[in-house]
């Protein structure tokens, strides 16, 4: 589609420049097109934070939505090959089975997993979801969430009662949430979600906040 491929050819003149802004006159004569096409595109950009106009200059610079993007693609470049090691360690040292979920607006995803060579194997599968009131992984993928956000997926449906210890009331939930990111940990030793089954899971955080959490089971 040609004005997609202007837009990523107006995104190129940012690499590998000084020039941390550019203008309509500026790109319409390195790229040879009319300013009004420049013009209507950089709106578009803009509009969608890919570009951020500056009210100074009247010039566009990269914007957050961009970074944010960045941010998104580093971190699933990394995550899985950084914490890996630390899995297989941790399930080896614990003699439990170690995973790593991320919460991905409804449900929580199995990302990763590891397995003790003996001791207690927990049936979990990479790919699995499950749901985001389970226990401790659930207070920690939630527990820094903005409260909108929050509020919604609450609203969205009602906390189950897995087991007779499950948090099913939302006031006590959210209490549950401000203590987990008070400790900077959950810890499931009442058995919420699972029958004869403790938990313990942390928060990974990357550069834009919490990326996954650890469960320990």
């Amino acid at each position: 589609v040609p004005s997609i491929d202007r837009a990523f050819k107006i995104l190129e003149c940012y690499k590998g420049h000084d020039h941390s802004e550019f203008g309509v006159s500026e790109l319409s004569r390195r790229l040879e097109l009319n300013k009004s096409s420049v013009h209507s595109i950089l709106h578009t950009l803009s509009s969608n934070r890919i570009l951020e106009k500056n009210p100074q200059t009247q010039k566009f610079k990269l914007g957050k939505g961009l970074r944010e993007f960045a941010i998104i693609a580093q971190g699933k470049q990394d995550l899985l090959g950084i914490a890996k090691p630390h899995l297989i360690q941790l399930a080896e040292n614990s003699k439990c089975t170690v995973f790593l979920g991320r919460f991905d607006g409804s449900r929580i995803k199995v990302l990763e997993k590891a397995e003790p060579g003996d001791g207690l194997n927990i049936s979990v599968s990479v790919g699995q979801r499950i749901p985001f009131d389970a226990g401790c992984l659930g207070r920690v993928c939630l527990a820094w969430l903005e409260k909108k956000q929050l509020t919604k997926l609450l609203q969205s449906r009602s906390l189950s009662d897995y087991t007779p210890q499950s948090i099913t009331d939302p006031g006590a939930f959210r209490k549950a949430l401000s203590k987990t990111r008070k400790l900077g940990y959950a810890l499931d030793s009442q058995e919420e979600y699972l029958k004869g089954v403790w938990a313990c899971s942390v928060p990974v955080f990357d550069a834009s906040g919490i990326s996954a959490a650890m469960t320990l089971i």
